[in-house]
């Protein structure tokens, strides 16, 4: 199985998260550490959006394969302003004959290789019955819509959260698919998904300047 690493230089909501550094190492060194070490992956492709960032992971890995993507989808969106993330992981596969992938995200810096490892098992063992694998978190929450309607739960009962019925997050850790599933339904989330739970901890993802910060806490805290 190919392990796939999306990489931009330039963040909008949390500046230059990928390489800014975590407790003195550029964030992309967590995860890819943790893909090297894995048992279960054979090899591993990072996609880039600029000369300059793969310049800056062949520095800490120069034998990993690196792959800078074309020019038109150095952005989120075409210059029709379509979402062209599914262009981009298609581009990615094409670089390697694998038919199963992994992705995963840079921003998951406290994410295990034995975590990893598990999930790969669990979804070859599950292969016949499922297409793909995702990450989750189990959740014993009240949710309401914006207009205040309870989402999963009655709020006219007090009820001890524990005893709610759960509700799992897609935590954006771990995908798991093949060419194959993606080809059909272009997302890595295919018709018959496996949740795979996992840790709060693991699953902590740097999406705002406040994820950053608690990741940090944690990883000092860690080590």
């Amino acid at each position: 199985m190919t392990g796939i690493v999306l990489m931009k230089e330039h963040s909008s909501r949390v500046e230059n998260k990928n390489h800014r550094l975590m407790c003195g190492r550029p964030l992309f060194c967590y995860i890819l550490d943790t893909l090297i070490v894995c048992r279960q992956v054979d090899d591993i492709i990072v996609n880039t959006d600029t000369e300059n960032l793969k310049e800056m992971v062949l520095k800490y890995y120069p034998h990993l394969k690196v792959v800078v993507r074309p020019e038109y989808m150095q952005n989120e969106f075409d210059e029709n302003g379509r979402y062209i993330f599914a262009d981009i992981f298609e581009w990615t596969m094409k670089q390697c004959e694998d038919e199963h992938f992994l992705q995963v995200h840079t921003t998951n810096p406290h994410l295990k290789p034995e975590t990893i490892d598990e999930a790969i098992i669990t979804y070859y063992k599950n292969i016949k019955e499922y297409d793909s694998l995702f990450g989750v978190t189990e959740k014993y929450i009240r949710l309401f819509t914006k207009d205040g309607k309870p989402l999963c739960h009655d709020s006219t009962k007090m009820e001890r959260s524990q005893d709610l019925e759960p509700l799992y997050e897609d935590v954006s850790t771990i995908y798991i698919f093949s060419k194959d599933s993606f080809a059909v339904y272009n997302n890595r989330i295919g018709k018959r998904p496996l949740m795979f739970p996992m840790s709060g901890i693991e699953a902590i993802d740097i999406d705002w300047e406040e994820d950053w910060l608690i990741a940090e806490a944690v990883m000092a805290w860690l080590s």
